[in-house]
């Protein structure tokens, strides 16, 4: 694939690092919520499901925010070298992802491996830094603490998991005759019509279309 981009590529292209970043944050966040079929139907893809996909957005937002907002008290509370060595191998793990990414969009031309896979080693201790950056921000605010995690489990199962691949999968997916595709077919029926935007199978794919 890669080869071929290299020899398509027009020589007035310009590497922009801007219009890199742009392709590299979309495309790490549209795949890691997307769902994709094989290569019987040419990598058919299809696009996330709201609730998982823009709650992933809003609550990275806001947790980041409250963790900055109180990074001292954090750094008071919790054991400081820990943290310090969980956000320098985010740092330089994510780093190296995009110096990676960016060395073949100059030689191609495209954004290319823009996954959100890539990122699953380092989610954890994502995760657990901004946990303890919000728990210290509404460390007296016990009743909003529980609210916000309701909200953010309802956006996980409202759509999220293996549930997008289900509501978002086409008979071309399966394989015919076997008991999935009609226990598919049943989830389809029963949960696709309270699930948002389960009937819009093109959602969130404007930058990434095919």
């Amino acid at each position: 694939r890669d080869y071929e981009y290299v020899q398509k590529k027009p020589d007035n292209i310009t590497a922009n690092p801007l219009v890199f970043d742009a392709d590299w944050f979309y495309g790490m966040w549209f795949r890691t919520f997307f769902a994709v079929d094989g290569p019987a139907t040419d990598f058919m893809t299809r696009g996330p499901l709201v609730l998982p996909a823009s709650g992933a957005i809003v609550f990275a937002v806001l947790a980041l925010s409250a963790t900055l907002a109180v990074w001292r008290k954090l750094m008071e509370r919790y054991e400081t070298g820990v943290i310090w060595l969980f956000v320098a191998v985010m740092v330089l793990y994510v780093g190296a992802l995009w110096v990676d990414g960016y060395h073949s969009f100059v030689r191609t031309g495209q954004p290319v491996a823009l996954n959100g896979r890539y990122l699953l080693v380092v989610y954890p201790l994502l995760m657990v830094v901004l946990a303890l950056g919000v728990n210290t921000y509404l460390r007296s605010r016990a009743q909003l603490k529980m609210a916000a995690a309701g909200v953010a489990l309802l956006c996980m199962f409202w759509g999220g998991g293996a549930l997008t691949y289900i509501l978002r999968s086409s008979d071309a997916w399966y394989i015919s005759g076997t008991p999935m595709k009609a226990a598919n077919h049943a989830v389809q029926r029963v949960i696709g019509p309270v699930v948002p935007g389960n009937g819009e199978p093109g959602l969130f794919m404007g930058r990434h279309g095919t």
